[in-house]
């Protein structure tokens, strides 16, 4: 199973605290089901625009280089849904 995890974070005073909570949540899902992690795609912004990883993690995903996504909260994913169903 090709396993892949995406973090993202406002570029500000807590982005370490922020990355690092998600990481150890990712890690021990990823850990619970016995998987292998691939890669981890990550973008530090803010807003509601897509991202640069998002980007290709979509693009990855639309190829089949992908069977699983991980991510902390689907939010992290984007907060603007309308955006991103347009974009998939």
């Amino acid at each position: 199973m090709n396993c892949f995890a995406y973090v993202r974070t406002a570029n500000g005073k807590n982005k370490d605290a922020s990355l690092l909570k998600q990481t150890e949540m990712k890690n021990a899902f990823i850990a619970q089901n016995n998987w292998q992690l691939e890669s981890v795609y990550t973008d530090i912004d803010s807003g509601n625009d897509m991202n640069e990883s998002l980007l290709k993690m979509i693009e990855d995903a639309q190829q089949g280089k992908i069977d699983v996504i991980i991510t902390s909260d689907p939010t992290r994913i984007s907060r603007n849904r309308d955006y991103l169903f347009k974009t998939t």
